[in-house]
């Protein structure tokens, strides 16, 4: 875990910036840090959970795009002994002669990139916005208007490391930078105006508040920081067995399908695996609302119920492996010529636009093998902080309920009398 701590004015006295490993729910390291300061006299312990980084200062390149790994580098596990000789060097500790070079190495492939301190006031500005209200197309706009005043202040306002993140909480977006002393009451022009006059425009509502970070030079003042890379890839695979959850009926906490983002039932009479953009909204979309809205959940894709399709497809099915009730057809149609990584992002991308509020740390996705074939898991996470819906550009939101072994669309009073009978926030 990675932590930046600030201590600010303002409504919070302090604001850390966490990033957590994707097996830690955002949730439980809430309700840890309140614990942890309850004795202190902790009046007020908000959160911002962020569901996309839209632009952080040291991943821009120099002419201001956000650089691109290679997926190969990306997918690589890396070697423990070398994550640790980094860890210590980023500490200030005494690594092994050769950390230096590797440094340099693991920087000009793009996989770490400096974070030297620098001159200046470090400003945090929360925007905030009715999202329920909004449509994916207004969220959007939105989003590219905030990256484009953030790069225009940085060229002309004077403003430095700037980043932006999209999210849920306390607000929808946050925007982060710093400026020298001298610039700081532009930033009403460059940055707070153009927010509001954004907003407006496409919200009607978007309220921009600011947070300046104290500054010192003494030990105790200023931001503190801890910057670790974990010593080994975080694991994705689900607890239980695959083959042991394929051997479970459907039910209110496990979902089956076929496909993301294929019409499997066509494939099978015309052999033509062309995609339909209809089933993501029939599918894992809906599904992973309802399980949001209900106690969470597994969503596998890749697999058929045999005795739908066994018969029916007895020619194109007859490599794949049986495996309890399902049938295994793996997710390569869902590829479309990409691979996984490609894959998985796409799904992610999808999930957090589609979503409202963005599942943000509740949703992940691994990848697992059986018998050959590779199948996608999603993994809900239970949560009782807000309610979710699926919402398809300008149309309106539907709100989903996971009840039994379906997934049932929720509308008028009986969405209202279900809220009241398990009430959330």
């Amino acid at each position: 875990m990675s932590y930046a701590l600030y201590e600010t004015y303002g409504l919070y006295d302090i604001i850390i910036r966490v990033w957590l490993p994707t097996q830690t729910p955002p949730e439980a390291f809430e309700e840890a840090l309140t614990t942890a300061l309850a004795p202190l006299h902790m009046e007020v312990c908000d959160a911002f959970s962020v569901g996309q980084i839209l632009r952080h200062w040291p991943w821009i390149a120099e002419d201001g795009s956000v650089r691109s790994l290679d997926s190969k580098l990306v997918a690589e596990t890396p070697d423990p002994q070398q994550v640790e000789e980094l860890n210590l060097l980023a500490e200030g500790g005494n690594p092994d002669p050769g950390a230096e070079a590797l440094l340099e190495e693991k920087v000009s492939q793009g996989l770490l990139a400096p974070c030297p301190f620098s001159d200046g006031i470090k400003f945090l500005v929360v925007v905030t916005s009715s999202s329920q209200l909004a449509t994916i197309a207004a969220r959007g706009q939105l989003r590219d208007e905030l990256t484009r005043i953030l790069k225009d202040a940085e060229q002309h306002g004077g403003v430095k490391e700037t980043s932006l993140y999209e999210g849920s909480g306390f607000g929808q977006f946050l925007l982060l930078g710093r400026v020298m002393p001298g610039d700081f009451a532009a930033l009403r022009t460059s940055i707070i105006d153009q927010v509001n006059a954004a907003g407006t425009g496409i919200f009607f509502r978007a309220r921009p508040y600011t947070y300046i970070a104290a500054a010192g030079d003494g030990e105790d003042l200023g931001p503190k920081f801890r910057d670790r890379m974990p010593a080994e890839r975080e694991p994705g695979e689900t607890a239980e067995p695959i083959e042991a959850i394929l051997a479970e009926e459907e039910g209110e906490t496990l979902e089956i399908k076929g496909s993301a983002f294929v019409n499997l039932e066509r494939w099978i009479h015309t052999g033509r695996a062309t995609p339909d953009e209809t089933i993501a909204d029939k599918g894992y979309l809906k599904a992973i609302v309802g399980m949001l809205n209900r106690n969470g959940g597994t969503i596998i894709i890749g697999a058929l119920e045999a005795s739908r399709f066994e018969k029916e497809g007895e020619q194109i099915l007859q490599d794949a492996p049986r495996v309890g009730n399902y049938l295994c057809v793996g997710i390569e149609l869902d590829y479309q010529g990409k691979d996984w990584d490609q894959y998985s992002l796409r799904l992610q991308s999808i999930i957090m636009k589609r979503i409202n509020p963005p599942p943000l740390g509740l949703v992940t996705i691994s990848k697992v093998e059986v018998k050959g074939k590779p199948l996608a898991i999603f993994s809900v996470q239970r949560t009782t902080r807000e309610w979710f819906y699926l919402q398809k550009d300008n149309e309106s939101a539907q709100f989903f309920v996971r009840l039994g072994n379906s997934t049932r669309v929720l509308e008028g009073p009986v969405a209202d009398g279900y809220k009241q009978s398990y009430p959330r926030g």
